[in-house]
């Protein structure tokens, strides 16, 4: 799914695994995907991932505005740092359990192509649901995601629907835990 201007809290970790694809916007990585997200001081989250056949990657998200008194969450990142890093901007809006982000991400596919992106996340709990949608010159791709939450597990099953290529899917199980 797209990326969003939320970020973990400062000692928070998240620890993924997960089958067939990166999961990361784009990344037609096969295999599995072994992932940490570490939330540390001044709204900074970082993480390192093991993807099968590729090795291993490392991102950060700098969230600059955090969204009290009204107005969204924004926030820049990078991805996949050490293989074909991609740089994003995001703005995140949430309005109860709904949350609304847009942004542009960049670097993306052999052309190195900027997309556009936005997206939704409802979370009422135990389910988590989310769609959002990608677009730039060649590439286009809408995604949907049903998760199951249980305490400090997330379980989620996601469909990547390319314009030029097959559906692909993603399973994925989360761990978030706050360490100090």
């Amino acid at each position: 799914m797209m990326p969003t201007a939320d970020v973990l809290e400062p000692g928070e970790s998240r620890l993924d695994y997960e089958t067939a694809n990166s999961g990361k916007l784009n990344v037609l990585f096969g295999g599995s995907i072994i992932g940490t997200q570490n939330g540390t001081l001044f709204d900074i989250e970082a993480g390192i991932d093991n993807i099968t056949d590729v090795g291993t990657v490392y991102n950060f998200k700098w969230r600059f505005l955090s969204g009290e008194g009204g107005g969204p969450a924004a926030a820049v990142g990078a991805q996949n740092l050490a293989e074909s890093t991609q740089y994003y901007a995001v703005l995140t809006k949430g309005i109860s359990r709904l949350k609304v982000s847009g942004g542009v991400i960049t670097g993306v596919g052999d052309d190195d192509e900027t997309l556009a992106m936005v997206g939704a996340s409802l979370d009422i709990r135990p389910f988590i649901l989310m769609v959002d949608h990608v677009q730039g010159d060649t590439i286009k791709r809408t995604a949907g995601s049903v998760g199951l939450a249980f305490s400090s597990f997330v379980i989620q099953g996601t469909a990547y629907d390319f314009e030029n290529a097959d559906t692909e899917y993603t399973m994925t199980l989360s761990f978030i835990q706050k360490l100090y």
